[in-house]
């Protein structure tokens, strides 16, 4: 009889925390198979509290790594070390990172200074700009280079694994996790809806207006961008019949240049909100605004169409399938799009260009016969 495999899964940001809870609690129902020790850096620990809440998940280890005005190299040096006690304690038969934070490639890196055999959810995005998303560019290509199992999202990021001369037999077609969580996080959003009707009673939205939800977040935005994004918002929100709300990143640069730019207007600024309430704001959503992956995978699988305020996207499906577009970050080209999208209503269906919301399920019939 095969002897259970100890696993590693190491996280340290909110879309990670996300996007691996379904896969941790897949793999721990396979207890036969996987012993699961759950390790959070604390890259983002302000942000990760309502994640692990909602999705009920508790870290064994967290390594409380966050540092005020921390550089990436000084994050990453204490993520690689302190994991690397980490893995001498455990000594997991293989690590699982996700994505392309510090923090996953602070786990793949450690992993293989333990010579432990990676596996990376969310395998082949890609770019192709090294500058954007940075550094998650690189972080990604690296991970990738390391990894005994690329679990690509879609057949775009198998392809783009395949062109780097990653081995076929290294990469497995999965969907995306992240899609997994997003359906847990309807049903349960669908029995809060009271609770979110209530909610936009507080920020005084009016119940016939049409909802544009904003996040942005990346840190490549010079300040001359993230201030003609909020100039669009604020636009936007002058507009009869329509609501802009935002959640507001605390990355300290990005918050103040948008505070500061959206001071006056309209646009009703709030904190990052739990991911199941977010989750029914997005199902009521019109439009989004974006500069993130994760916000425009989960829009297009709810089938809300999503602008993209970035120079290129990491996730072309979706622009494929003419629920996203990228626009960059010109005043008037945000305006102009959202305008475009509210003048011509369309019925609203869900996209499985990103998944079908079994990738977790594909993922441990994987590493369980490995």
């Amino acid at each position: 009889m095969r002897s259970t495999r100890k696993v590693l899964v190491v996280f340290g940001t909110r879309p990670e925390a996300i996007k691996l809870a379904p896969l941790i609690a897949e793999l721990r129902a396979r207890r036969e198979l996987f012993d699961v020790h759950v390790c959070s850096t604390g890259q983002h620990r302000d942000l990760l509290t309502e994640p692990l809440e909602a999705f009920g998940l508790v870290p064994d280890s967290d390594l409380a790594v966050m540092r005020e005005d921390q550089s990436l190299a000084s994050l990453l040096g204490r993520i690689v070390e302190q994991l690397g006690q980490v893995f001498a304690a455990q000594r997991p038969d293989l690590c699982i990172v996700q994505g392309d934070t510090s923090s996953a490639f602070g786990g793949a890196l450690a992993a293989f200074y333990a010579q432990t055999p990676i596996a990376h959810v969310e395998a082949g995005l890609r770019s192709s700009d090294r500058s954007s998303p940075f550094p998650e560019e690189e972080h990604r290509i690296l991970i990738d280079s390391m990894a005994r199992w690329c679990f690509a999202p879609t057949e775009e990021a198998r392809n783009n694994l395949l062109r780097e001369n990653i081995e076929s037999e290294r990469i497995w077609l999965t969907g995306n996790t992240g899609i997994d969580a997003l359906r847990w996080l309807e049903r349960r959003s669908m029995d809060r809806s009271a609770e979110l009707d209530a909610y936009l009673e507080e920020l005084d939205v009016p119940a016939d207006d049409r909802i544009i939800i904003a996040t942005v977040h990346r840190r490549e935005h010079p300040d001359a961008e993230l201030e003609d994004i909020a100039g669009a918002l604020t636009d936007l929100a002058r507009t009869q019949g329509v609501s802009v709300i935002a959640p507001i990143h605390p990355n300290p640069r990005v918050r103040a240049v948008l505070d500061r730019a959206l001071q006056g207007s309209t646009v009703r600024r709030v904190p990052v909100l739990d991911p199941i309430r977010f989750c029914g704001l997005l199902r009521r959503a019109a439009v989004v605004v974006t500069d993130s992956g994760g916000v425009q995978e989960e829009a297009t699988s709810l089938g809300v169409p999503s602008i993209i305020v970035r120079r290129r996207s990491d996730r072309p499906e979706s622009v494929y399938a003419g629920l996203s577009r990228v626009v960059g970050c010109e005043r008037s080209a945000i305006v102009h799009a959202a305008f475009r999208l509210l003048d011509t209503p369309r019925e609203r269906l869900p996209c499985d260009v990103f998944g079908d919301g079994r990738a977790c399920g594909r993922i441990a019939d994987v590493l369980g016969l490995e």
